[in-house]
């Protein structure tokens, strides 16, 4: 993809086709993904709906199947969240089975298909797709249901993905050039990677 405007000007043009305007609800709305998807589904003039980590752990605690219906009366549901736990499952194959299902498409951004935590479990959804075969067709038919999970889709815009790649590191290289080391970025990961090489078998 030659830049961000060209990708815009194709997802209007197919946005066109559909002949409606998509409802969409975006998970982990407000954290590094989040706020990329909320970002360029604003730039493409579209309405959202935003759970940020409070109200998903609201819905959730409220009633799980209640919040399962709520996803899967979007469109399009985006995932954006930070992985770090195991959850409950935003969509199951039980869930979308639903009579009132109007979920089309998930985007799940935050790519953890083979992982414990992953909190979109689904028959088949064992694996990331790719640029080549960007989605898995989960339920075909009148209503279809597809996903999408590329793990490197930041590398489609690589001149945009780039420059804000080396806008977030700059200043914590600048810190490190600076000899600044306590409670930075490069503290926390060799604490991880320290841990990590501990409990390695």
């Amino acid at each position: 993809m030659a830049n961000k405007q060209t990708l815009l000007d194709l997802v209007r043009t197919e946005l066109a086709k559909v002949g409606k305007i998509p409802s969409i609800l975006v998970v982990g709305a407000f954290g590094r993904c989040g706020r990329g998807a909320r970002t360029c589904l604003k730039d493409l003039h579209l309405k959202i709906e935003t759970w940020g980590k409070a109200q998903s752990e609201s819905e959730f605690k409220k009633s799980e199947e209640f919040a399962r219906k709520k996803i899967v009366s979007y469109n399009i549901f985006l995932n954006c969240i930070f992985i770090d736990k195991k959850i409950p499952a935003f969509v199951t194959t039980n869930s979308i089975q639903s009579d009132s299902r109007e979920l089309n498409v998930i985007g799940d951004i935050s790519c953890d298909p083979t992982g414990p935590n992953n909190p979109i479990e689904l028959a088949g959804y064992d694996d990331c797709t790719t640029f080549k075969q960007p989605t898995l067709d989960v339920v075909e038919g009148h209503n279809p249901l597809a996903i999408t999970s590329i793990d490197h889709l930041p590398t489609f815009l690589p001149r945009e993905s780039s420059e804000k790649f080396s806008e977030d590191l700059f200043p914590h290289l600048l810190d490190l050039l600076q000899g600044k080391y306590d409670h930075t970025p490069w503290q926390r990961s060799q604490a991880l990677l320290v841990g990590a090489v501990a409990s390695a078998p």
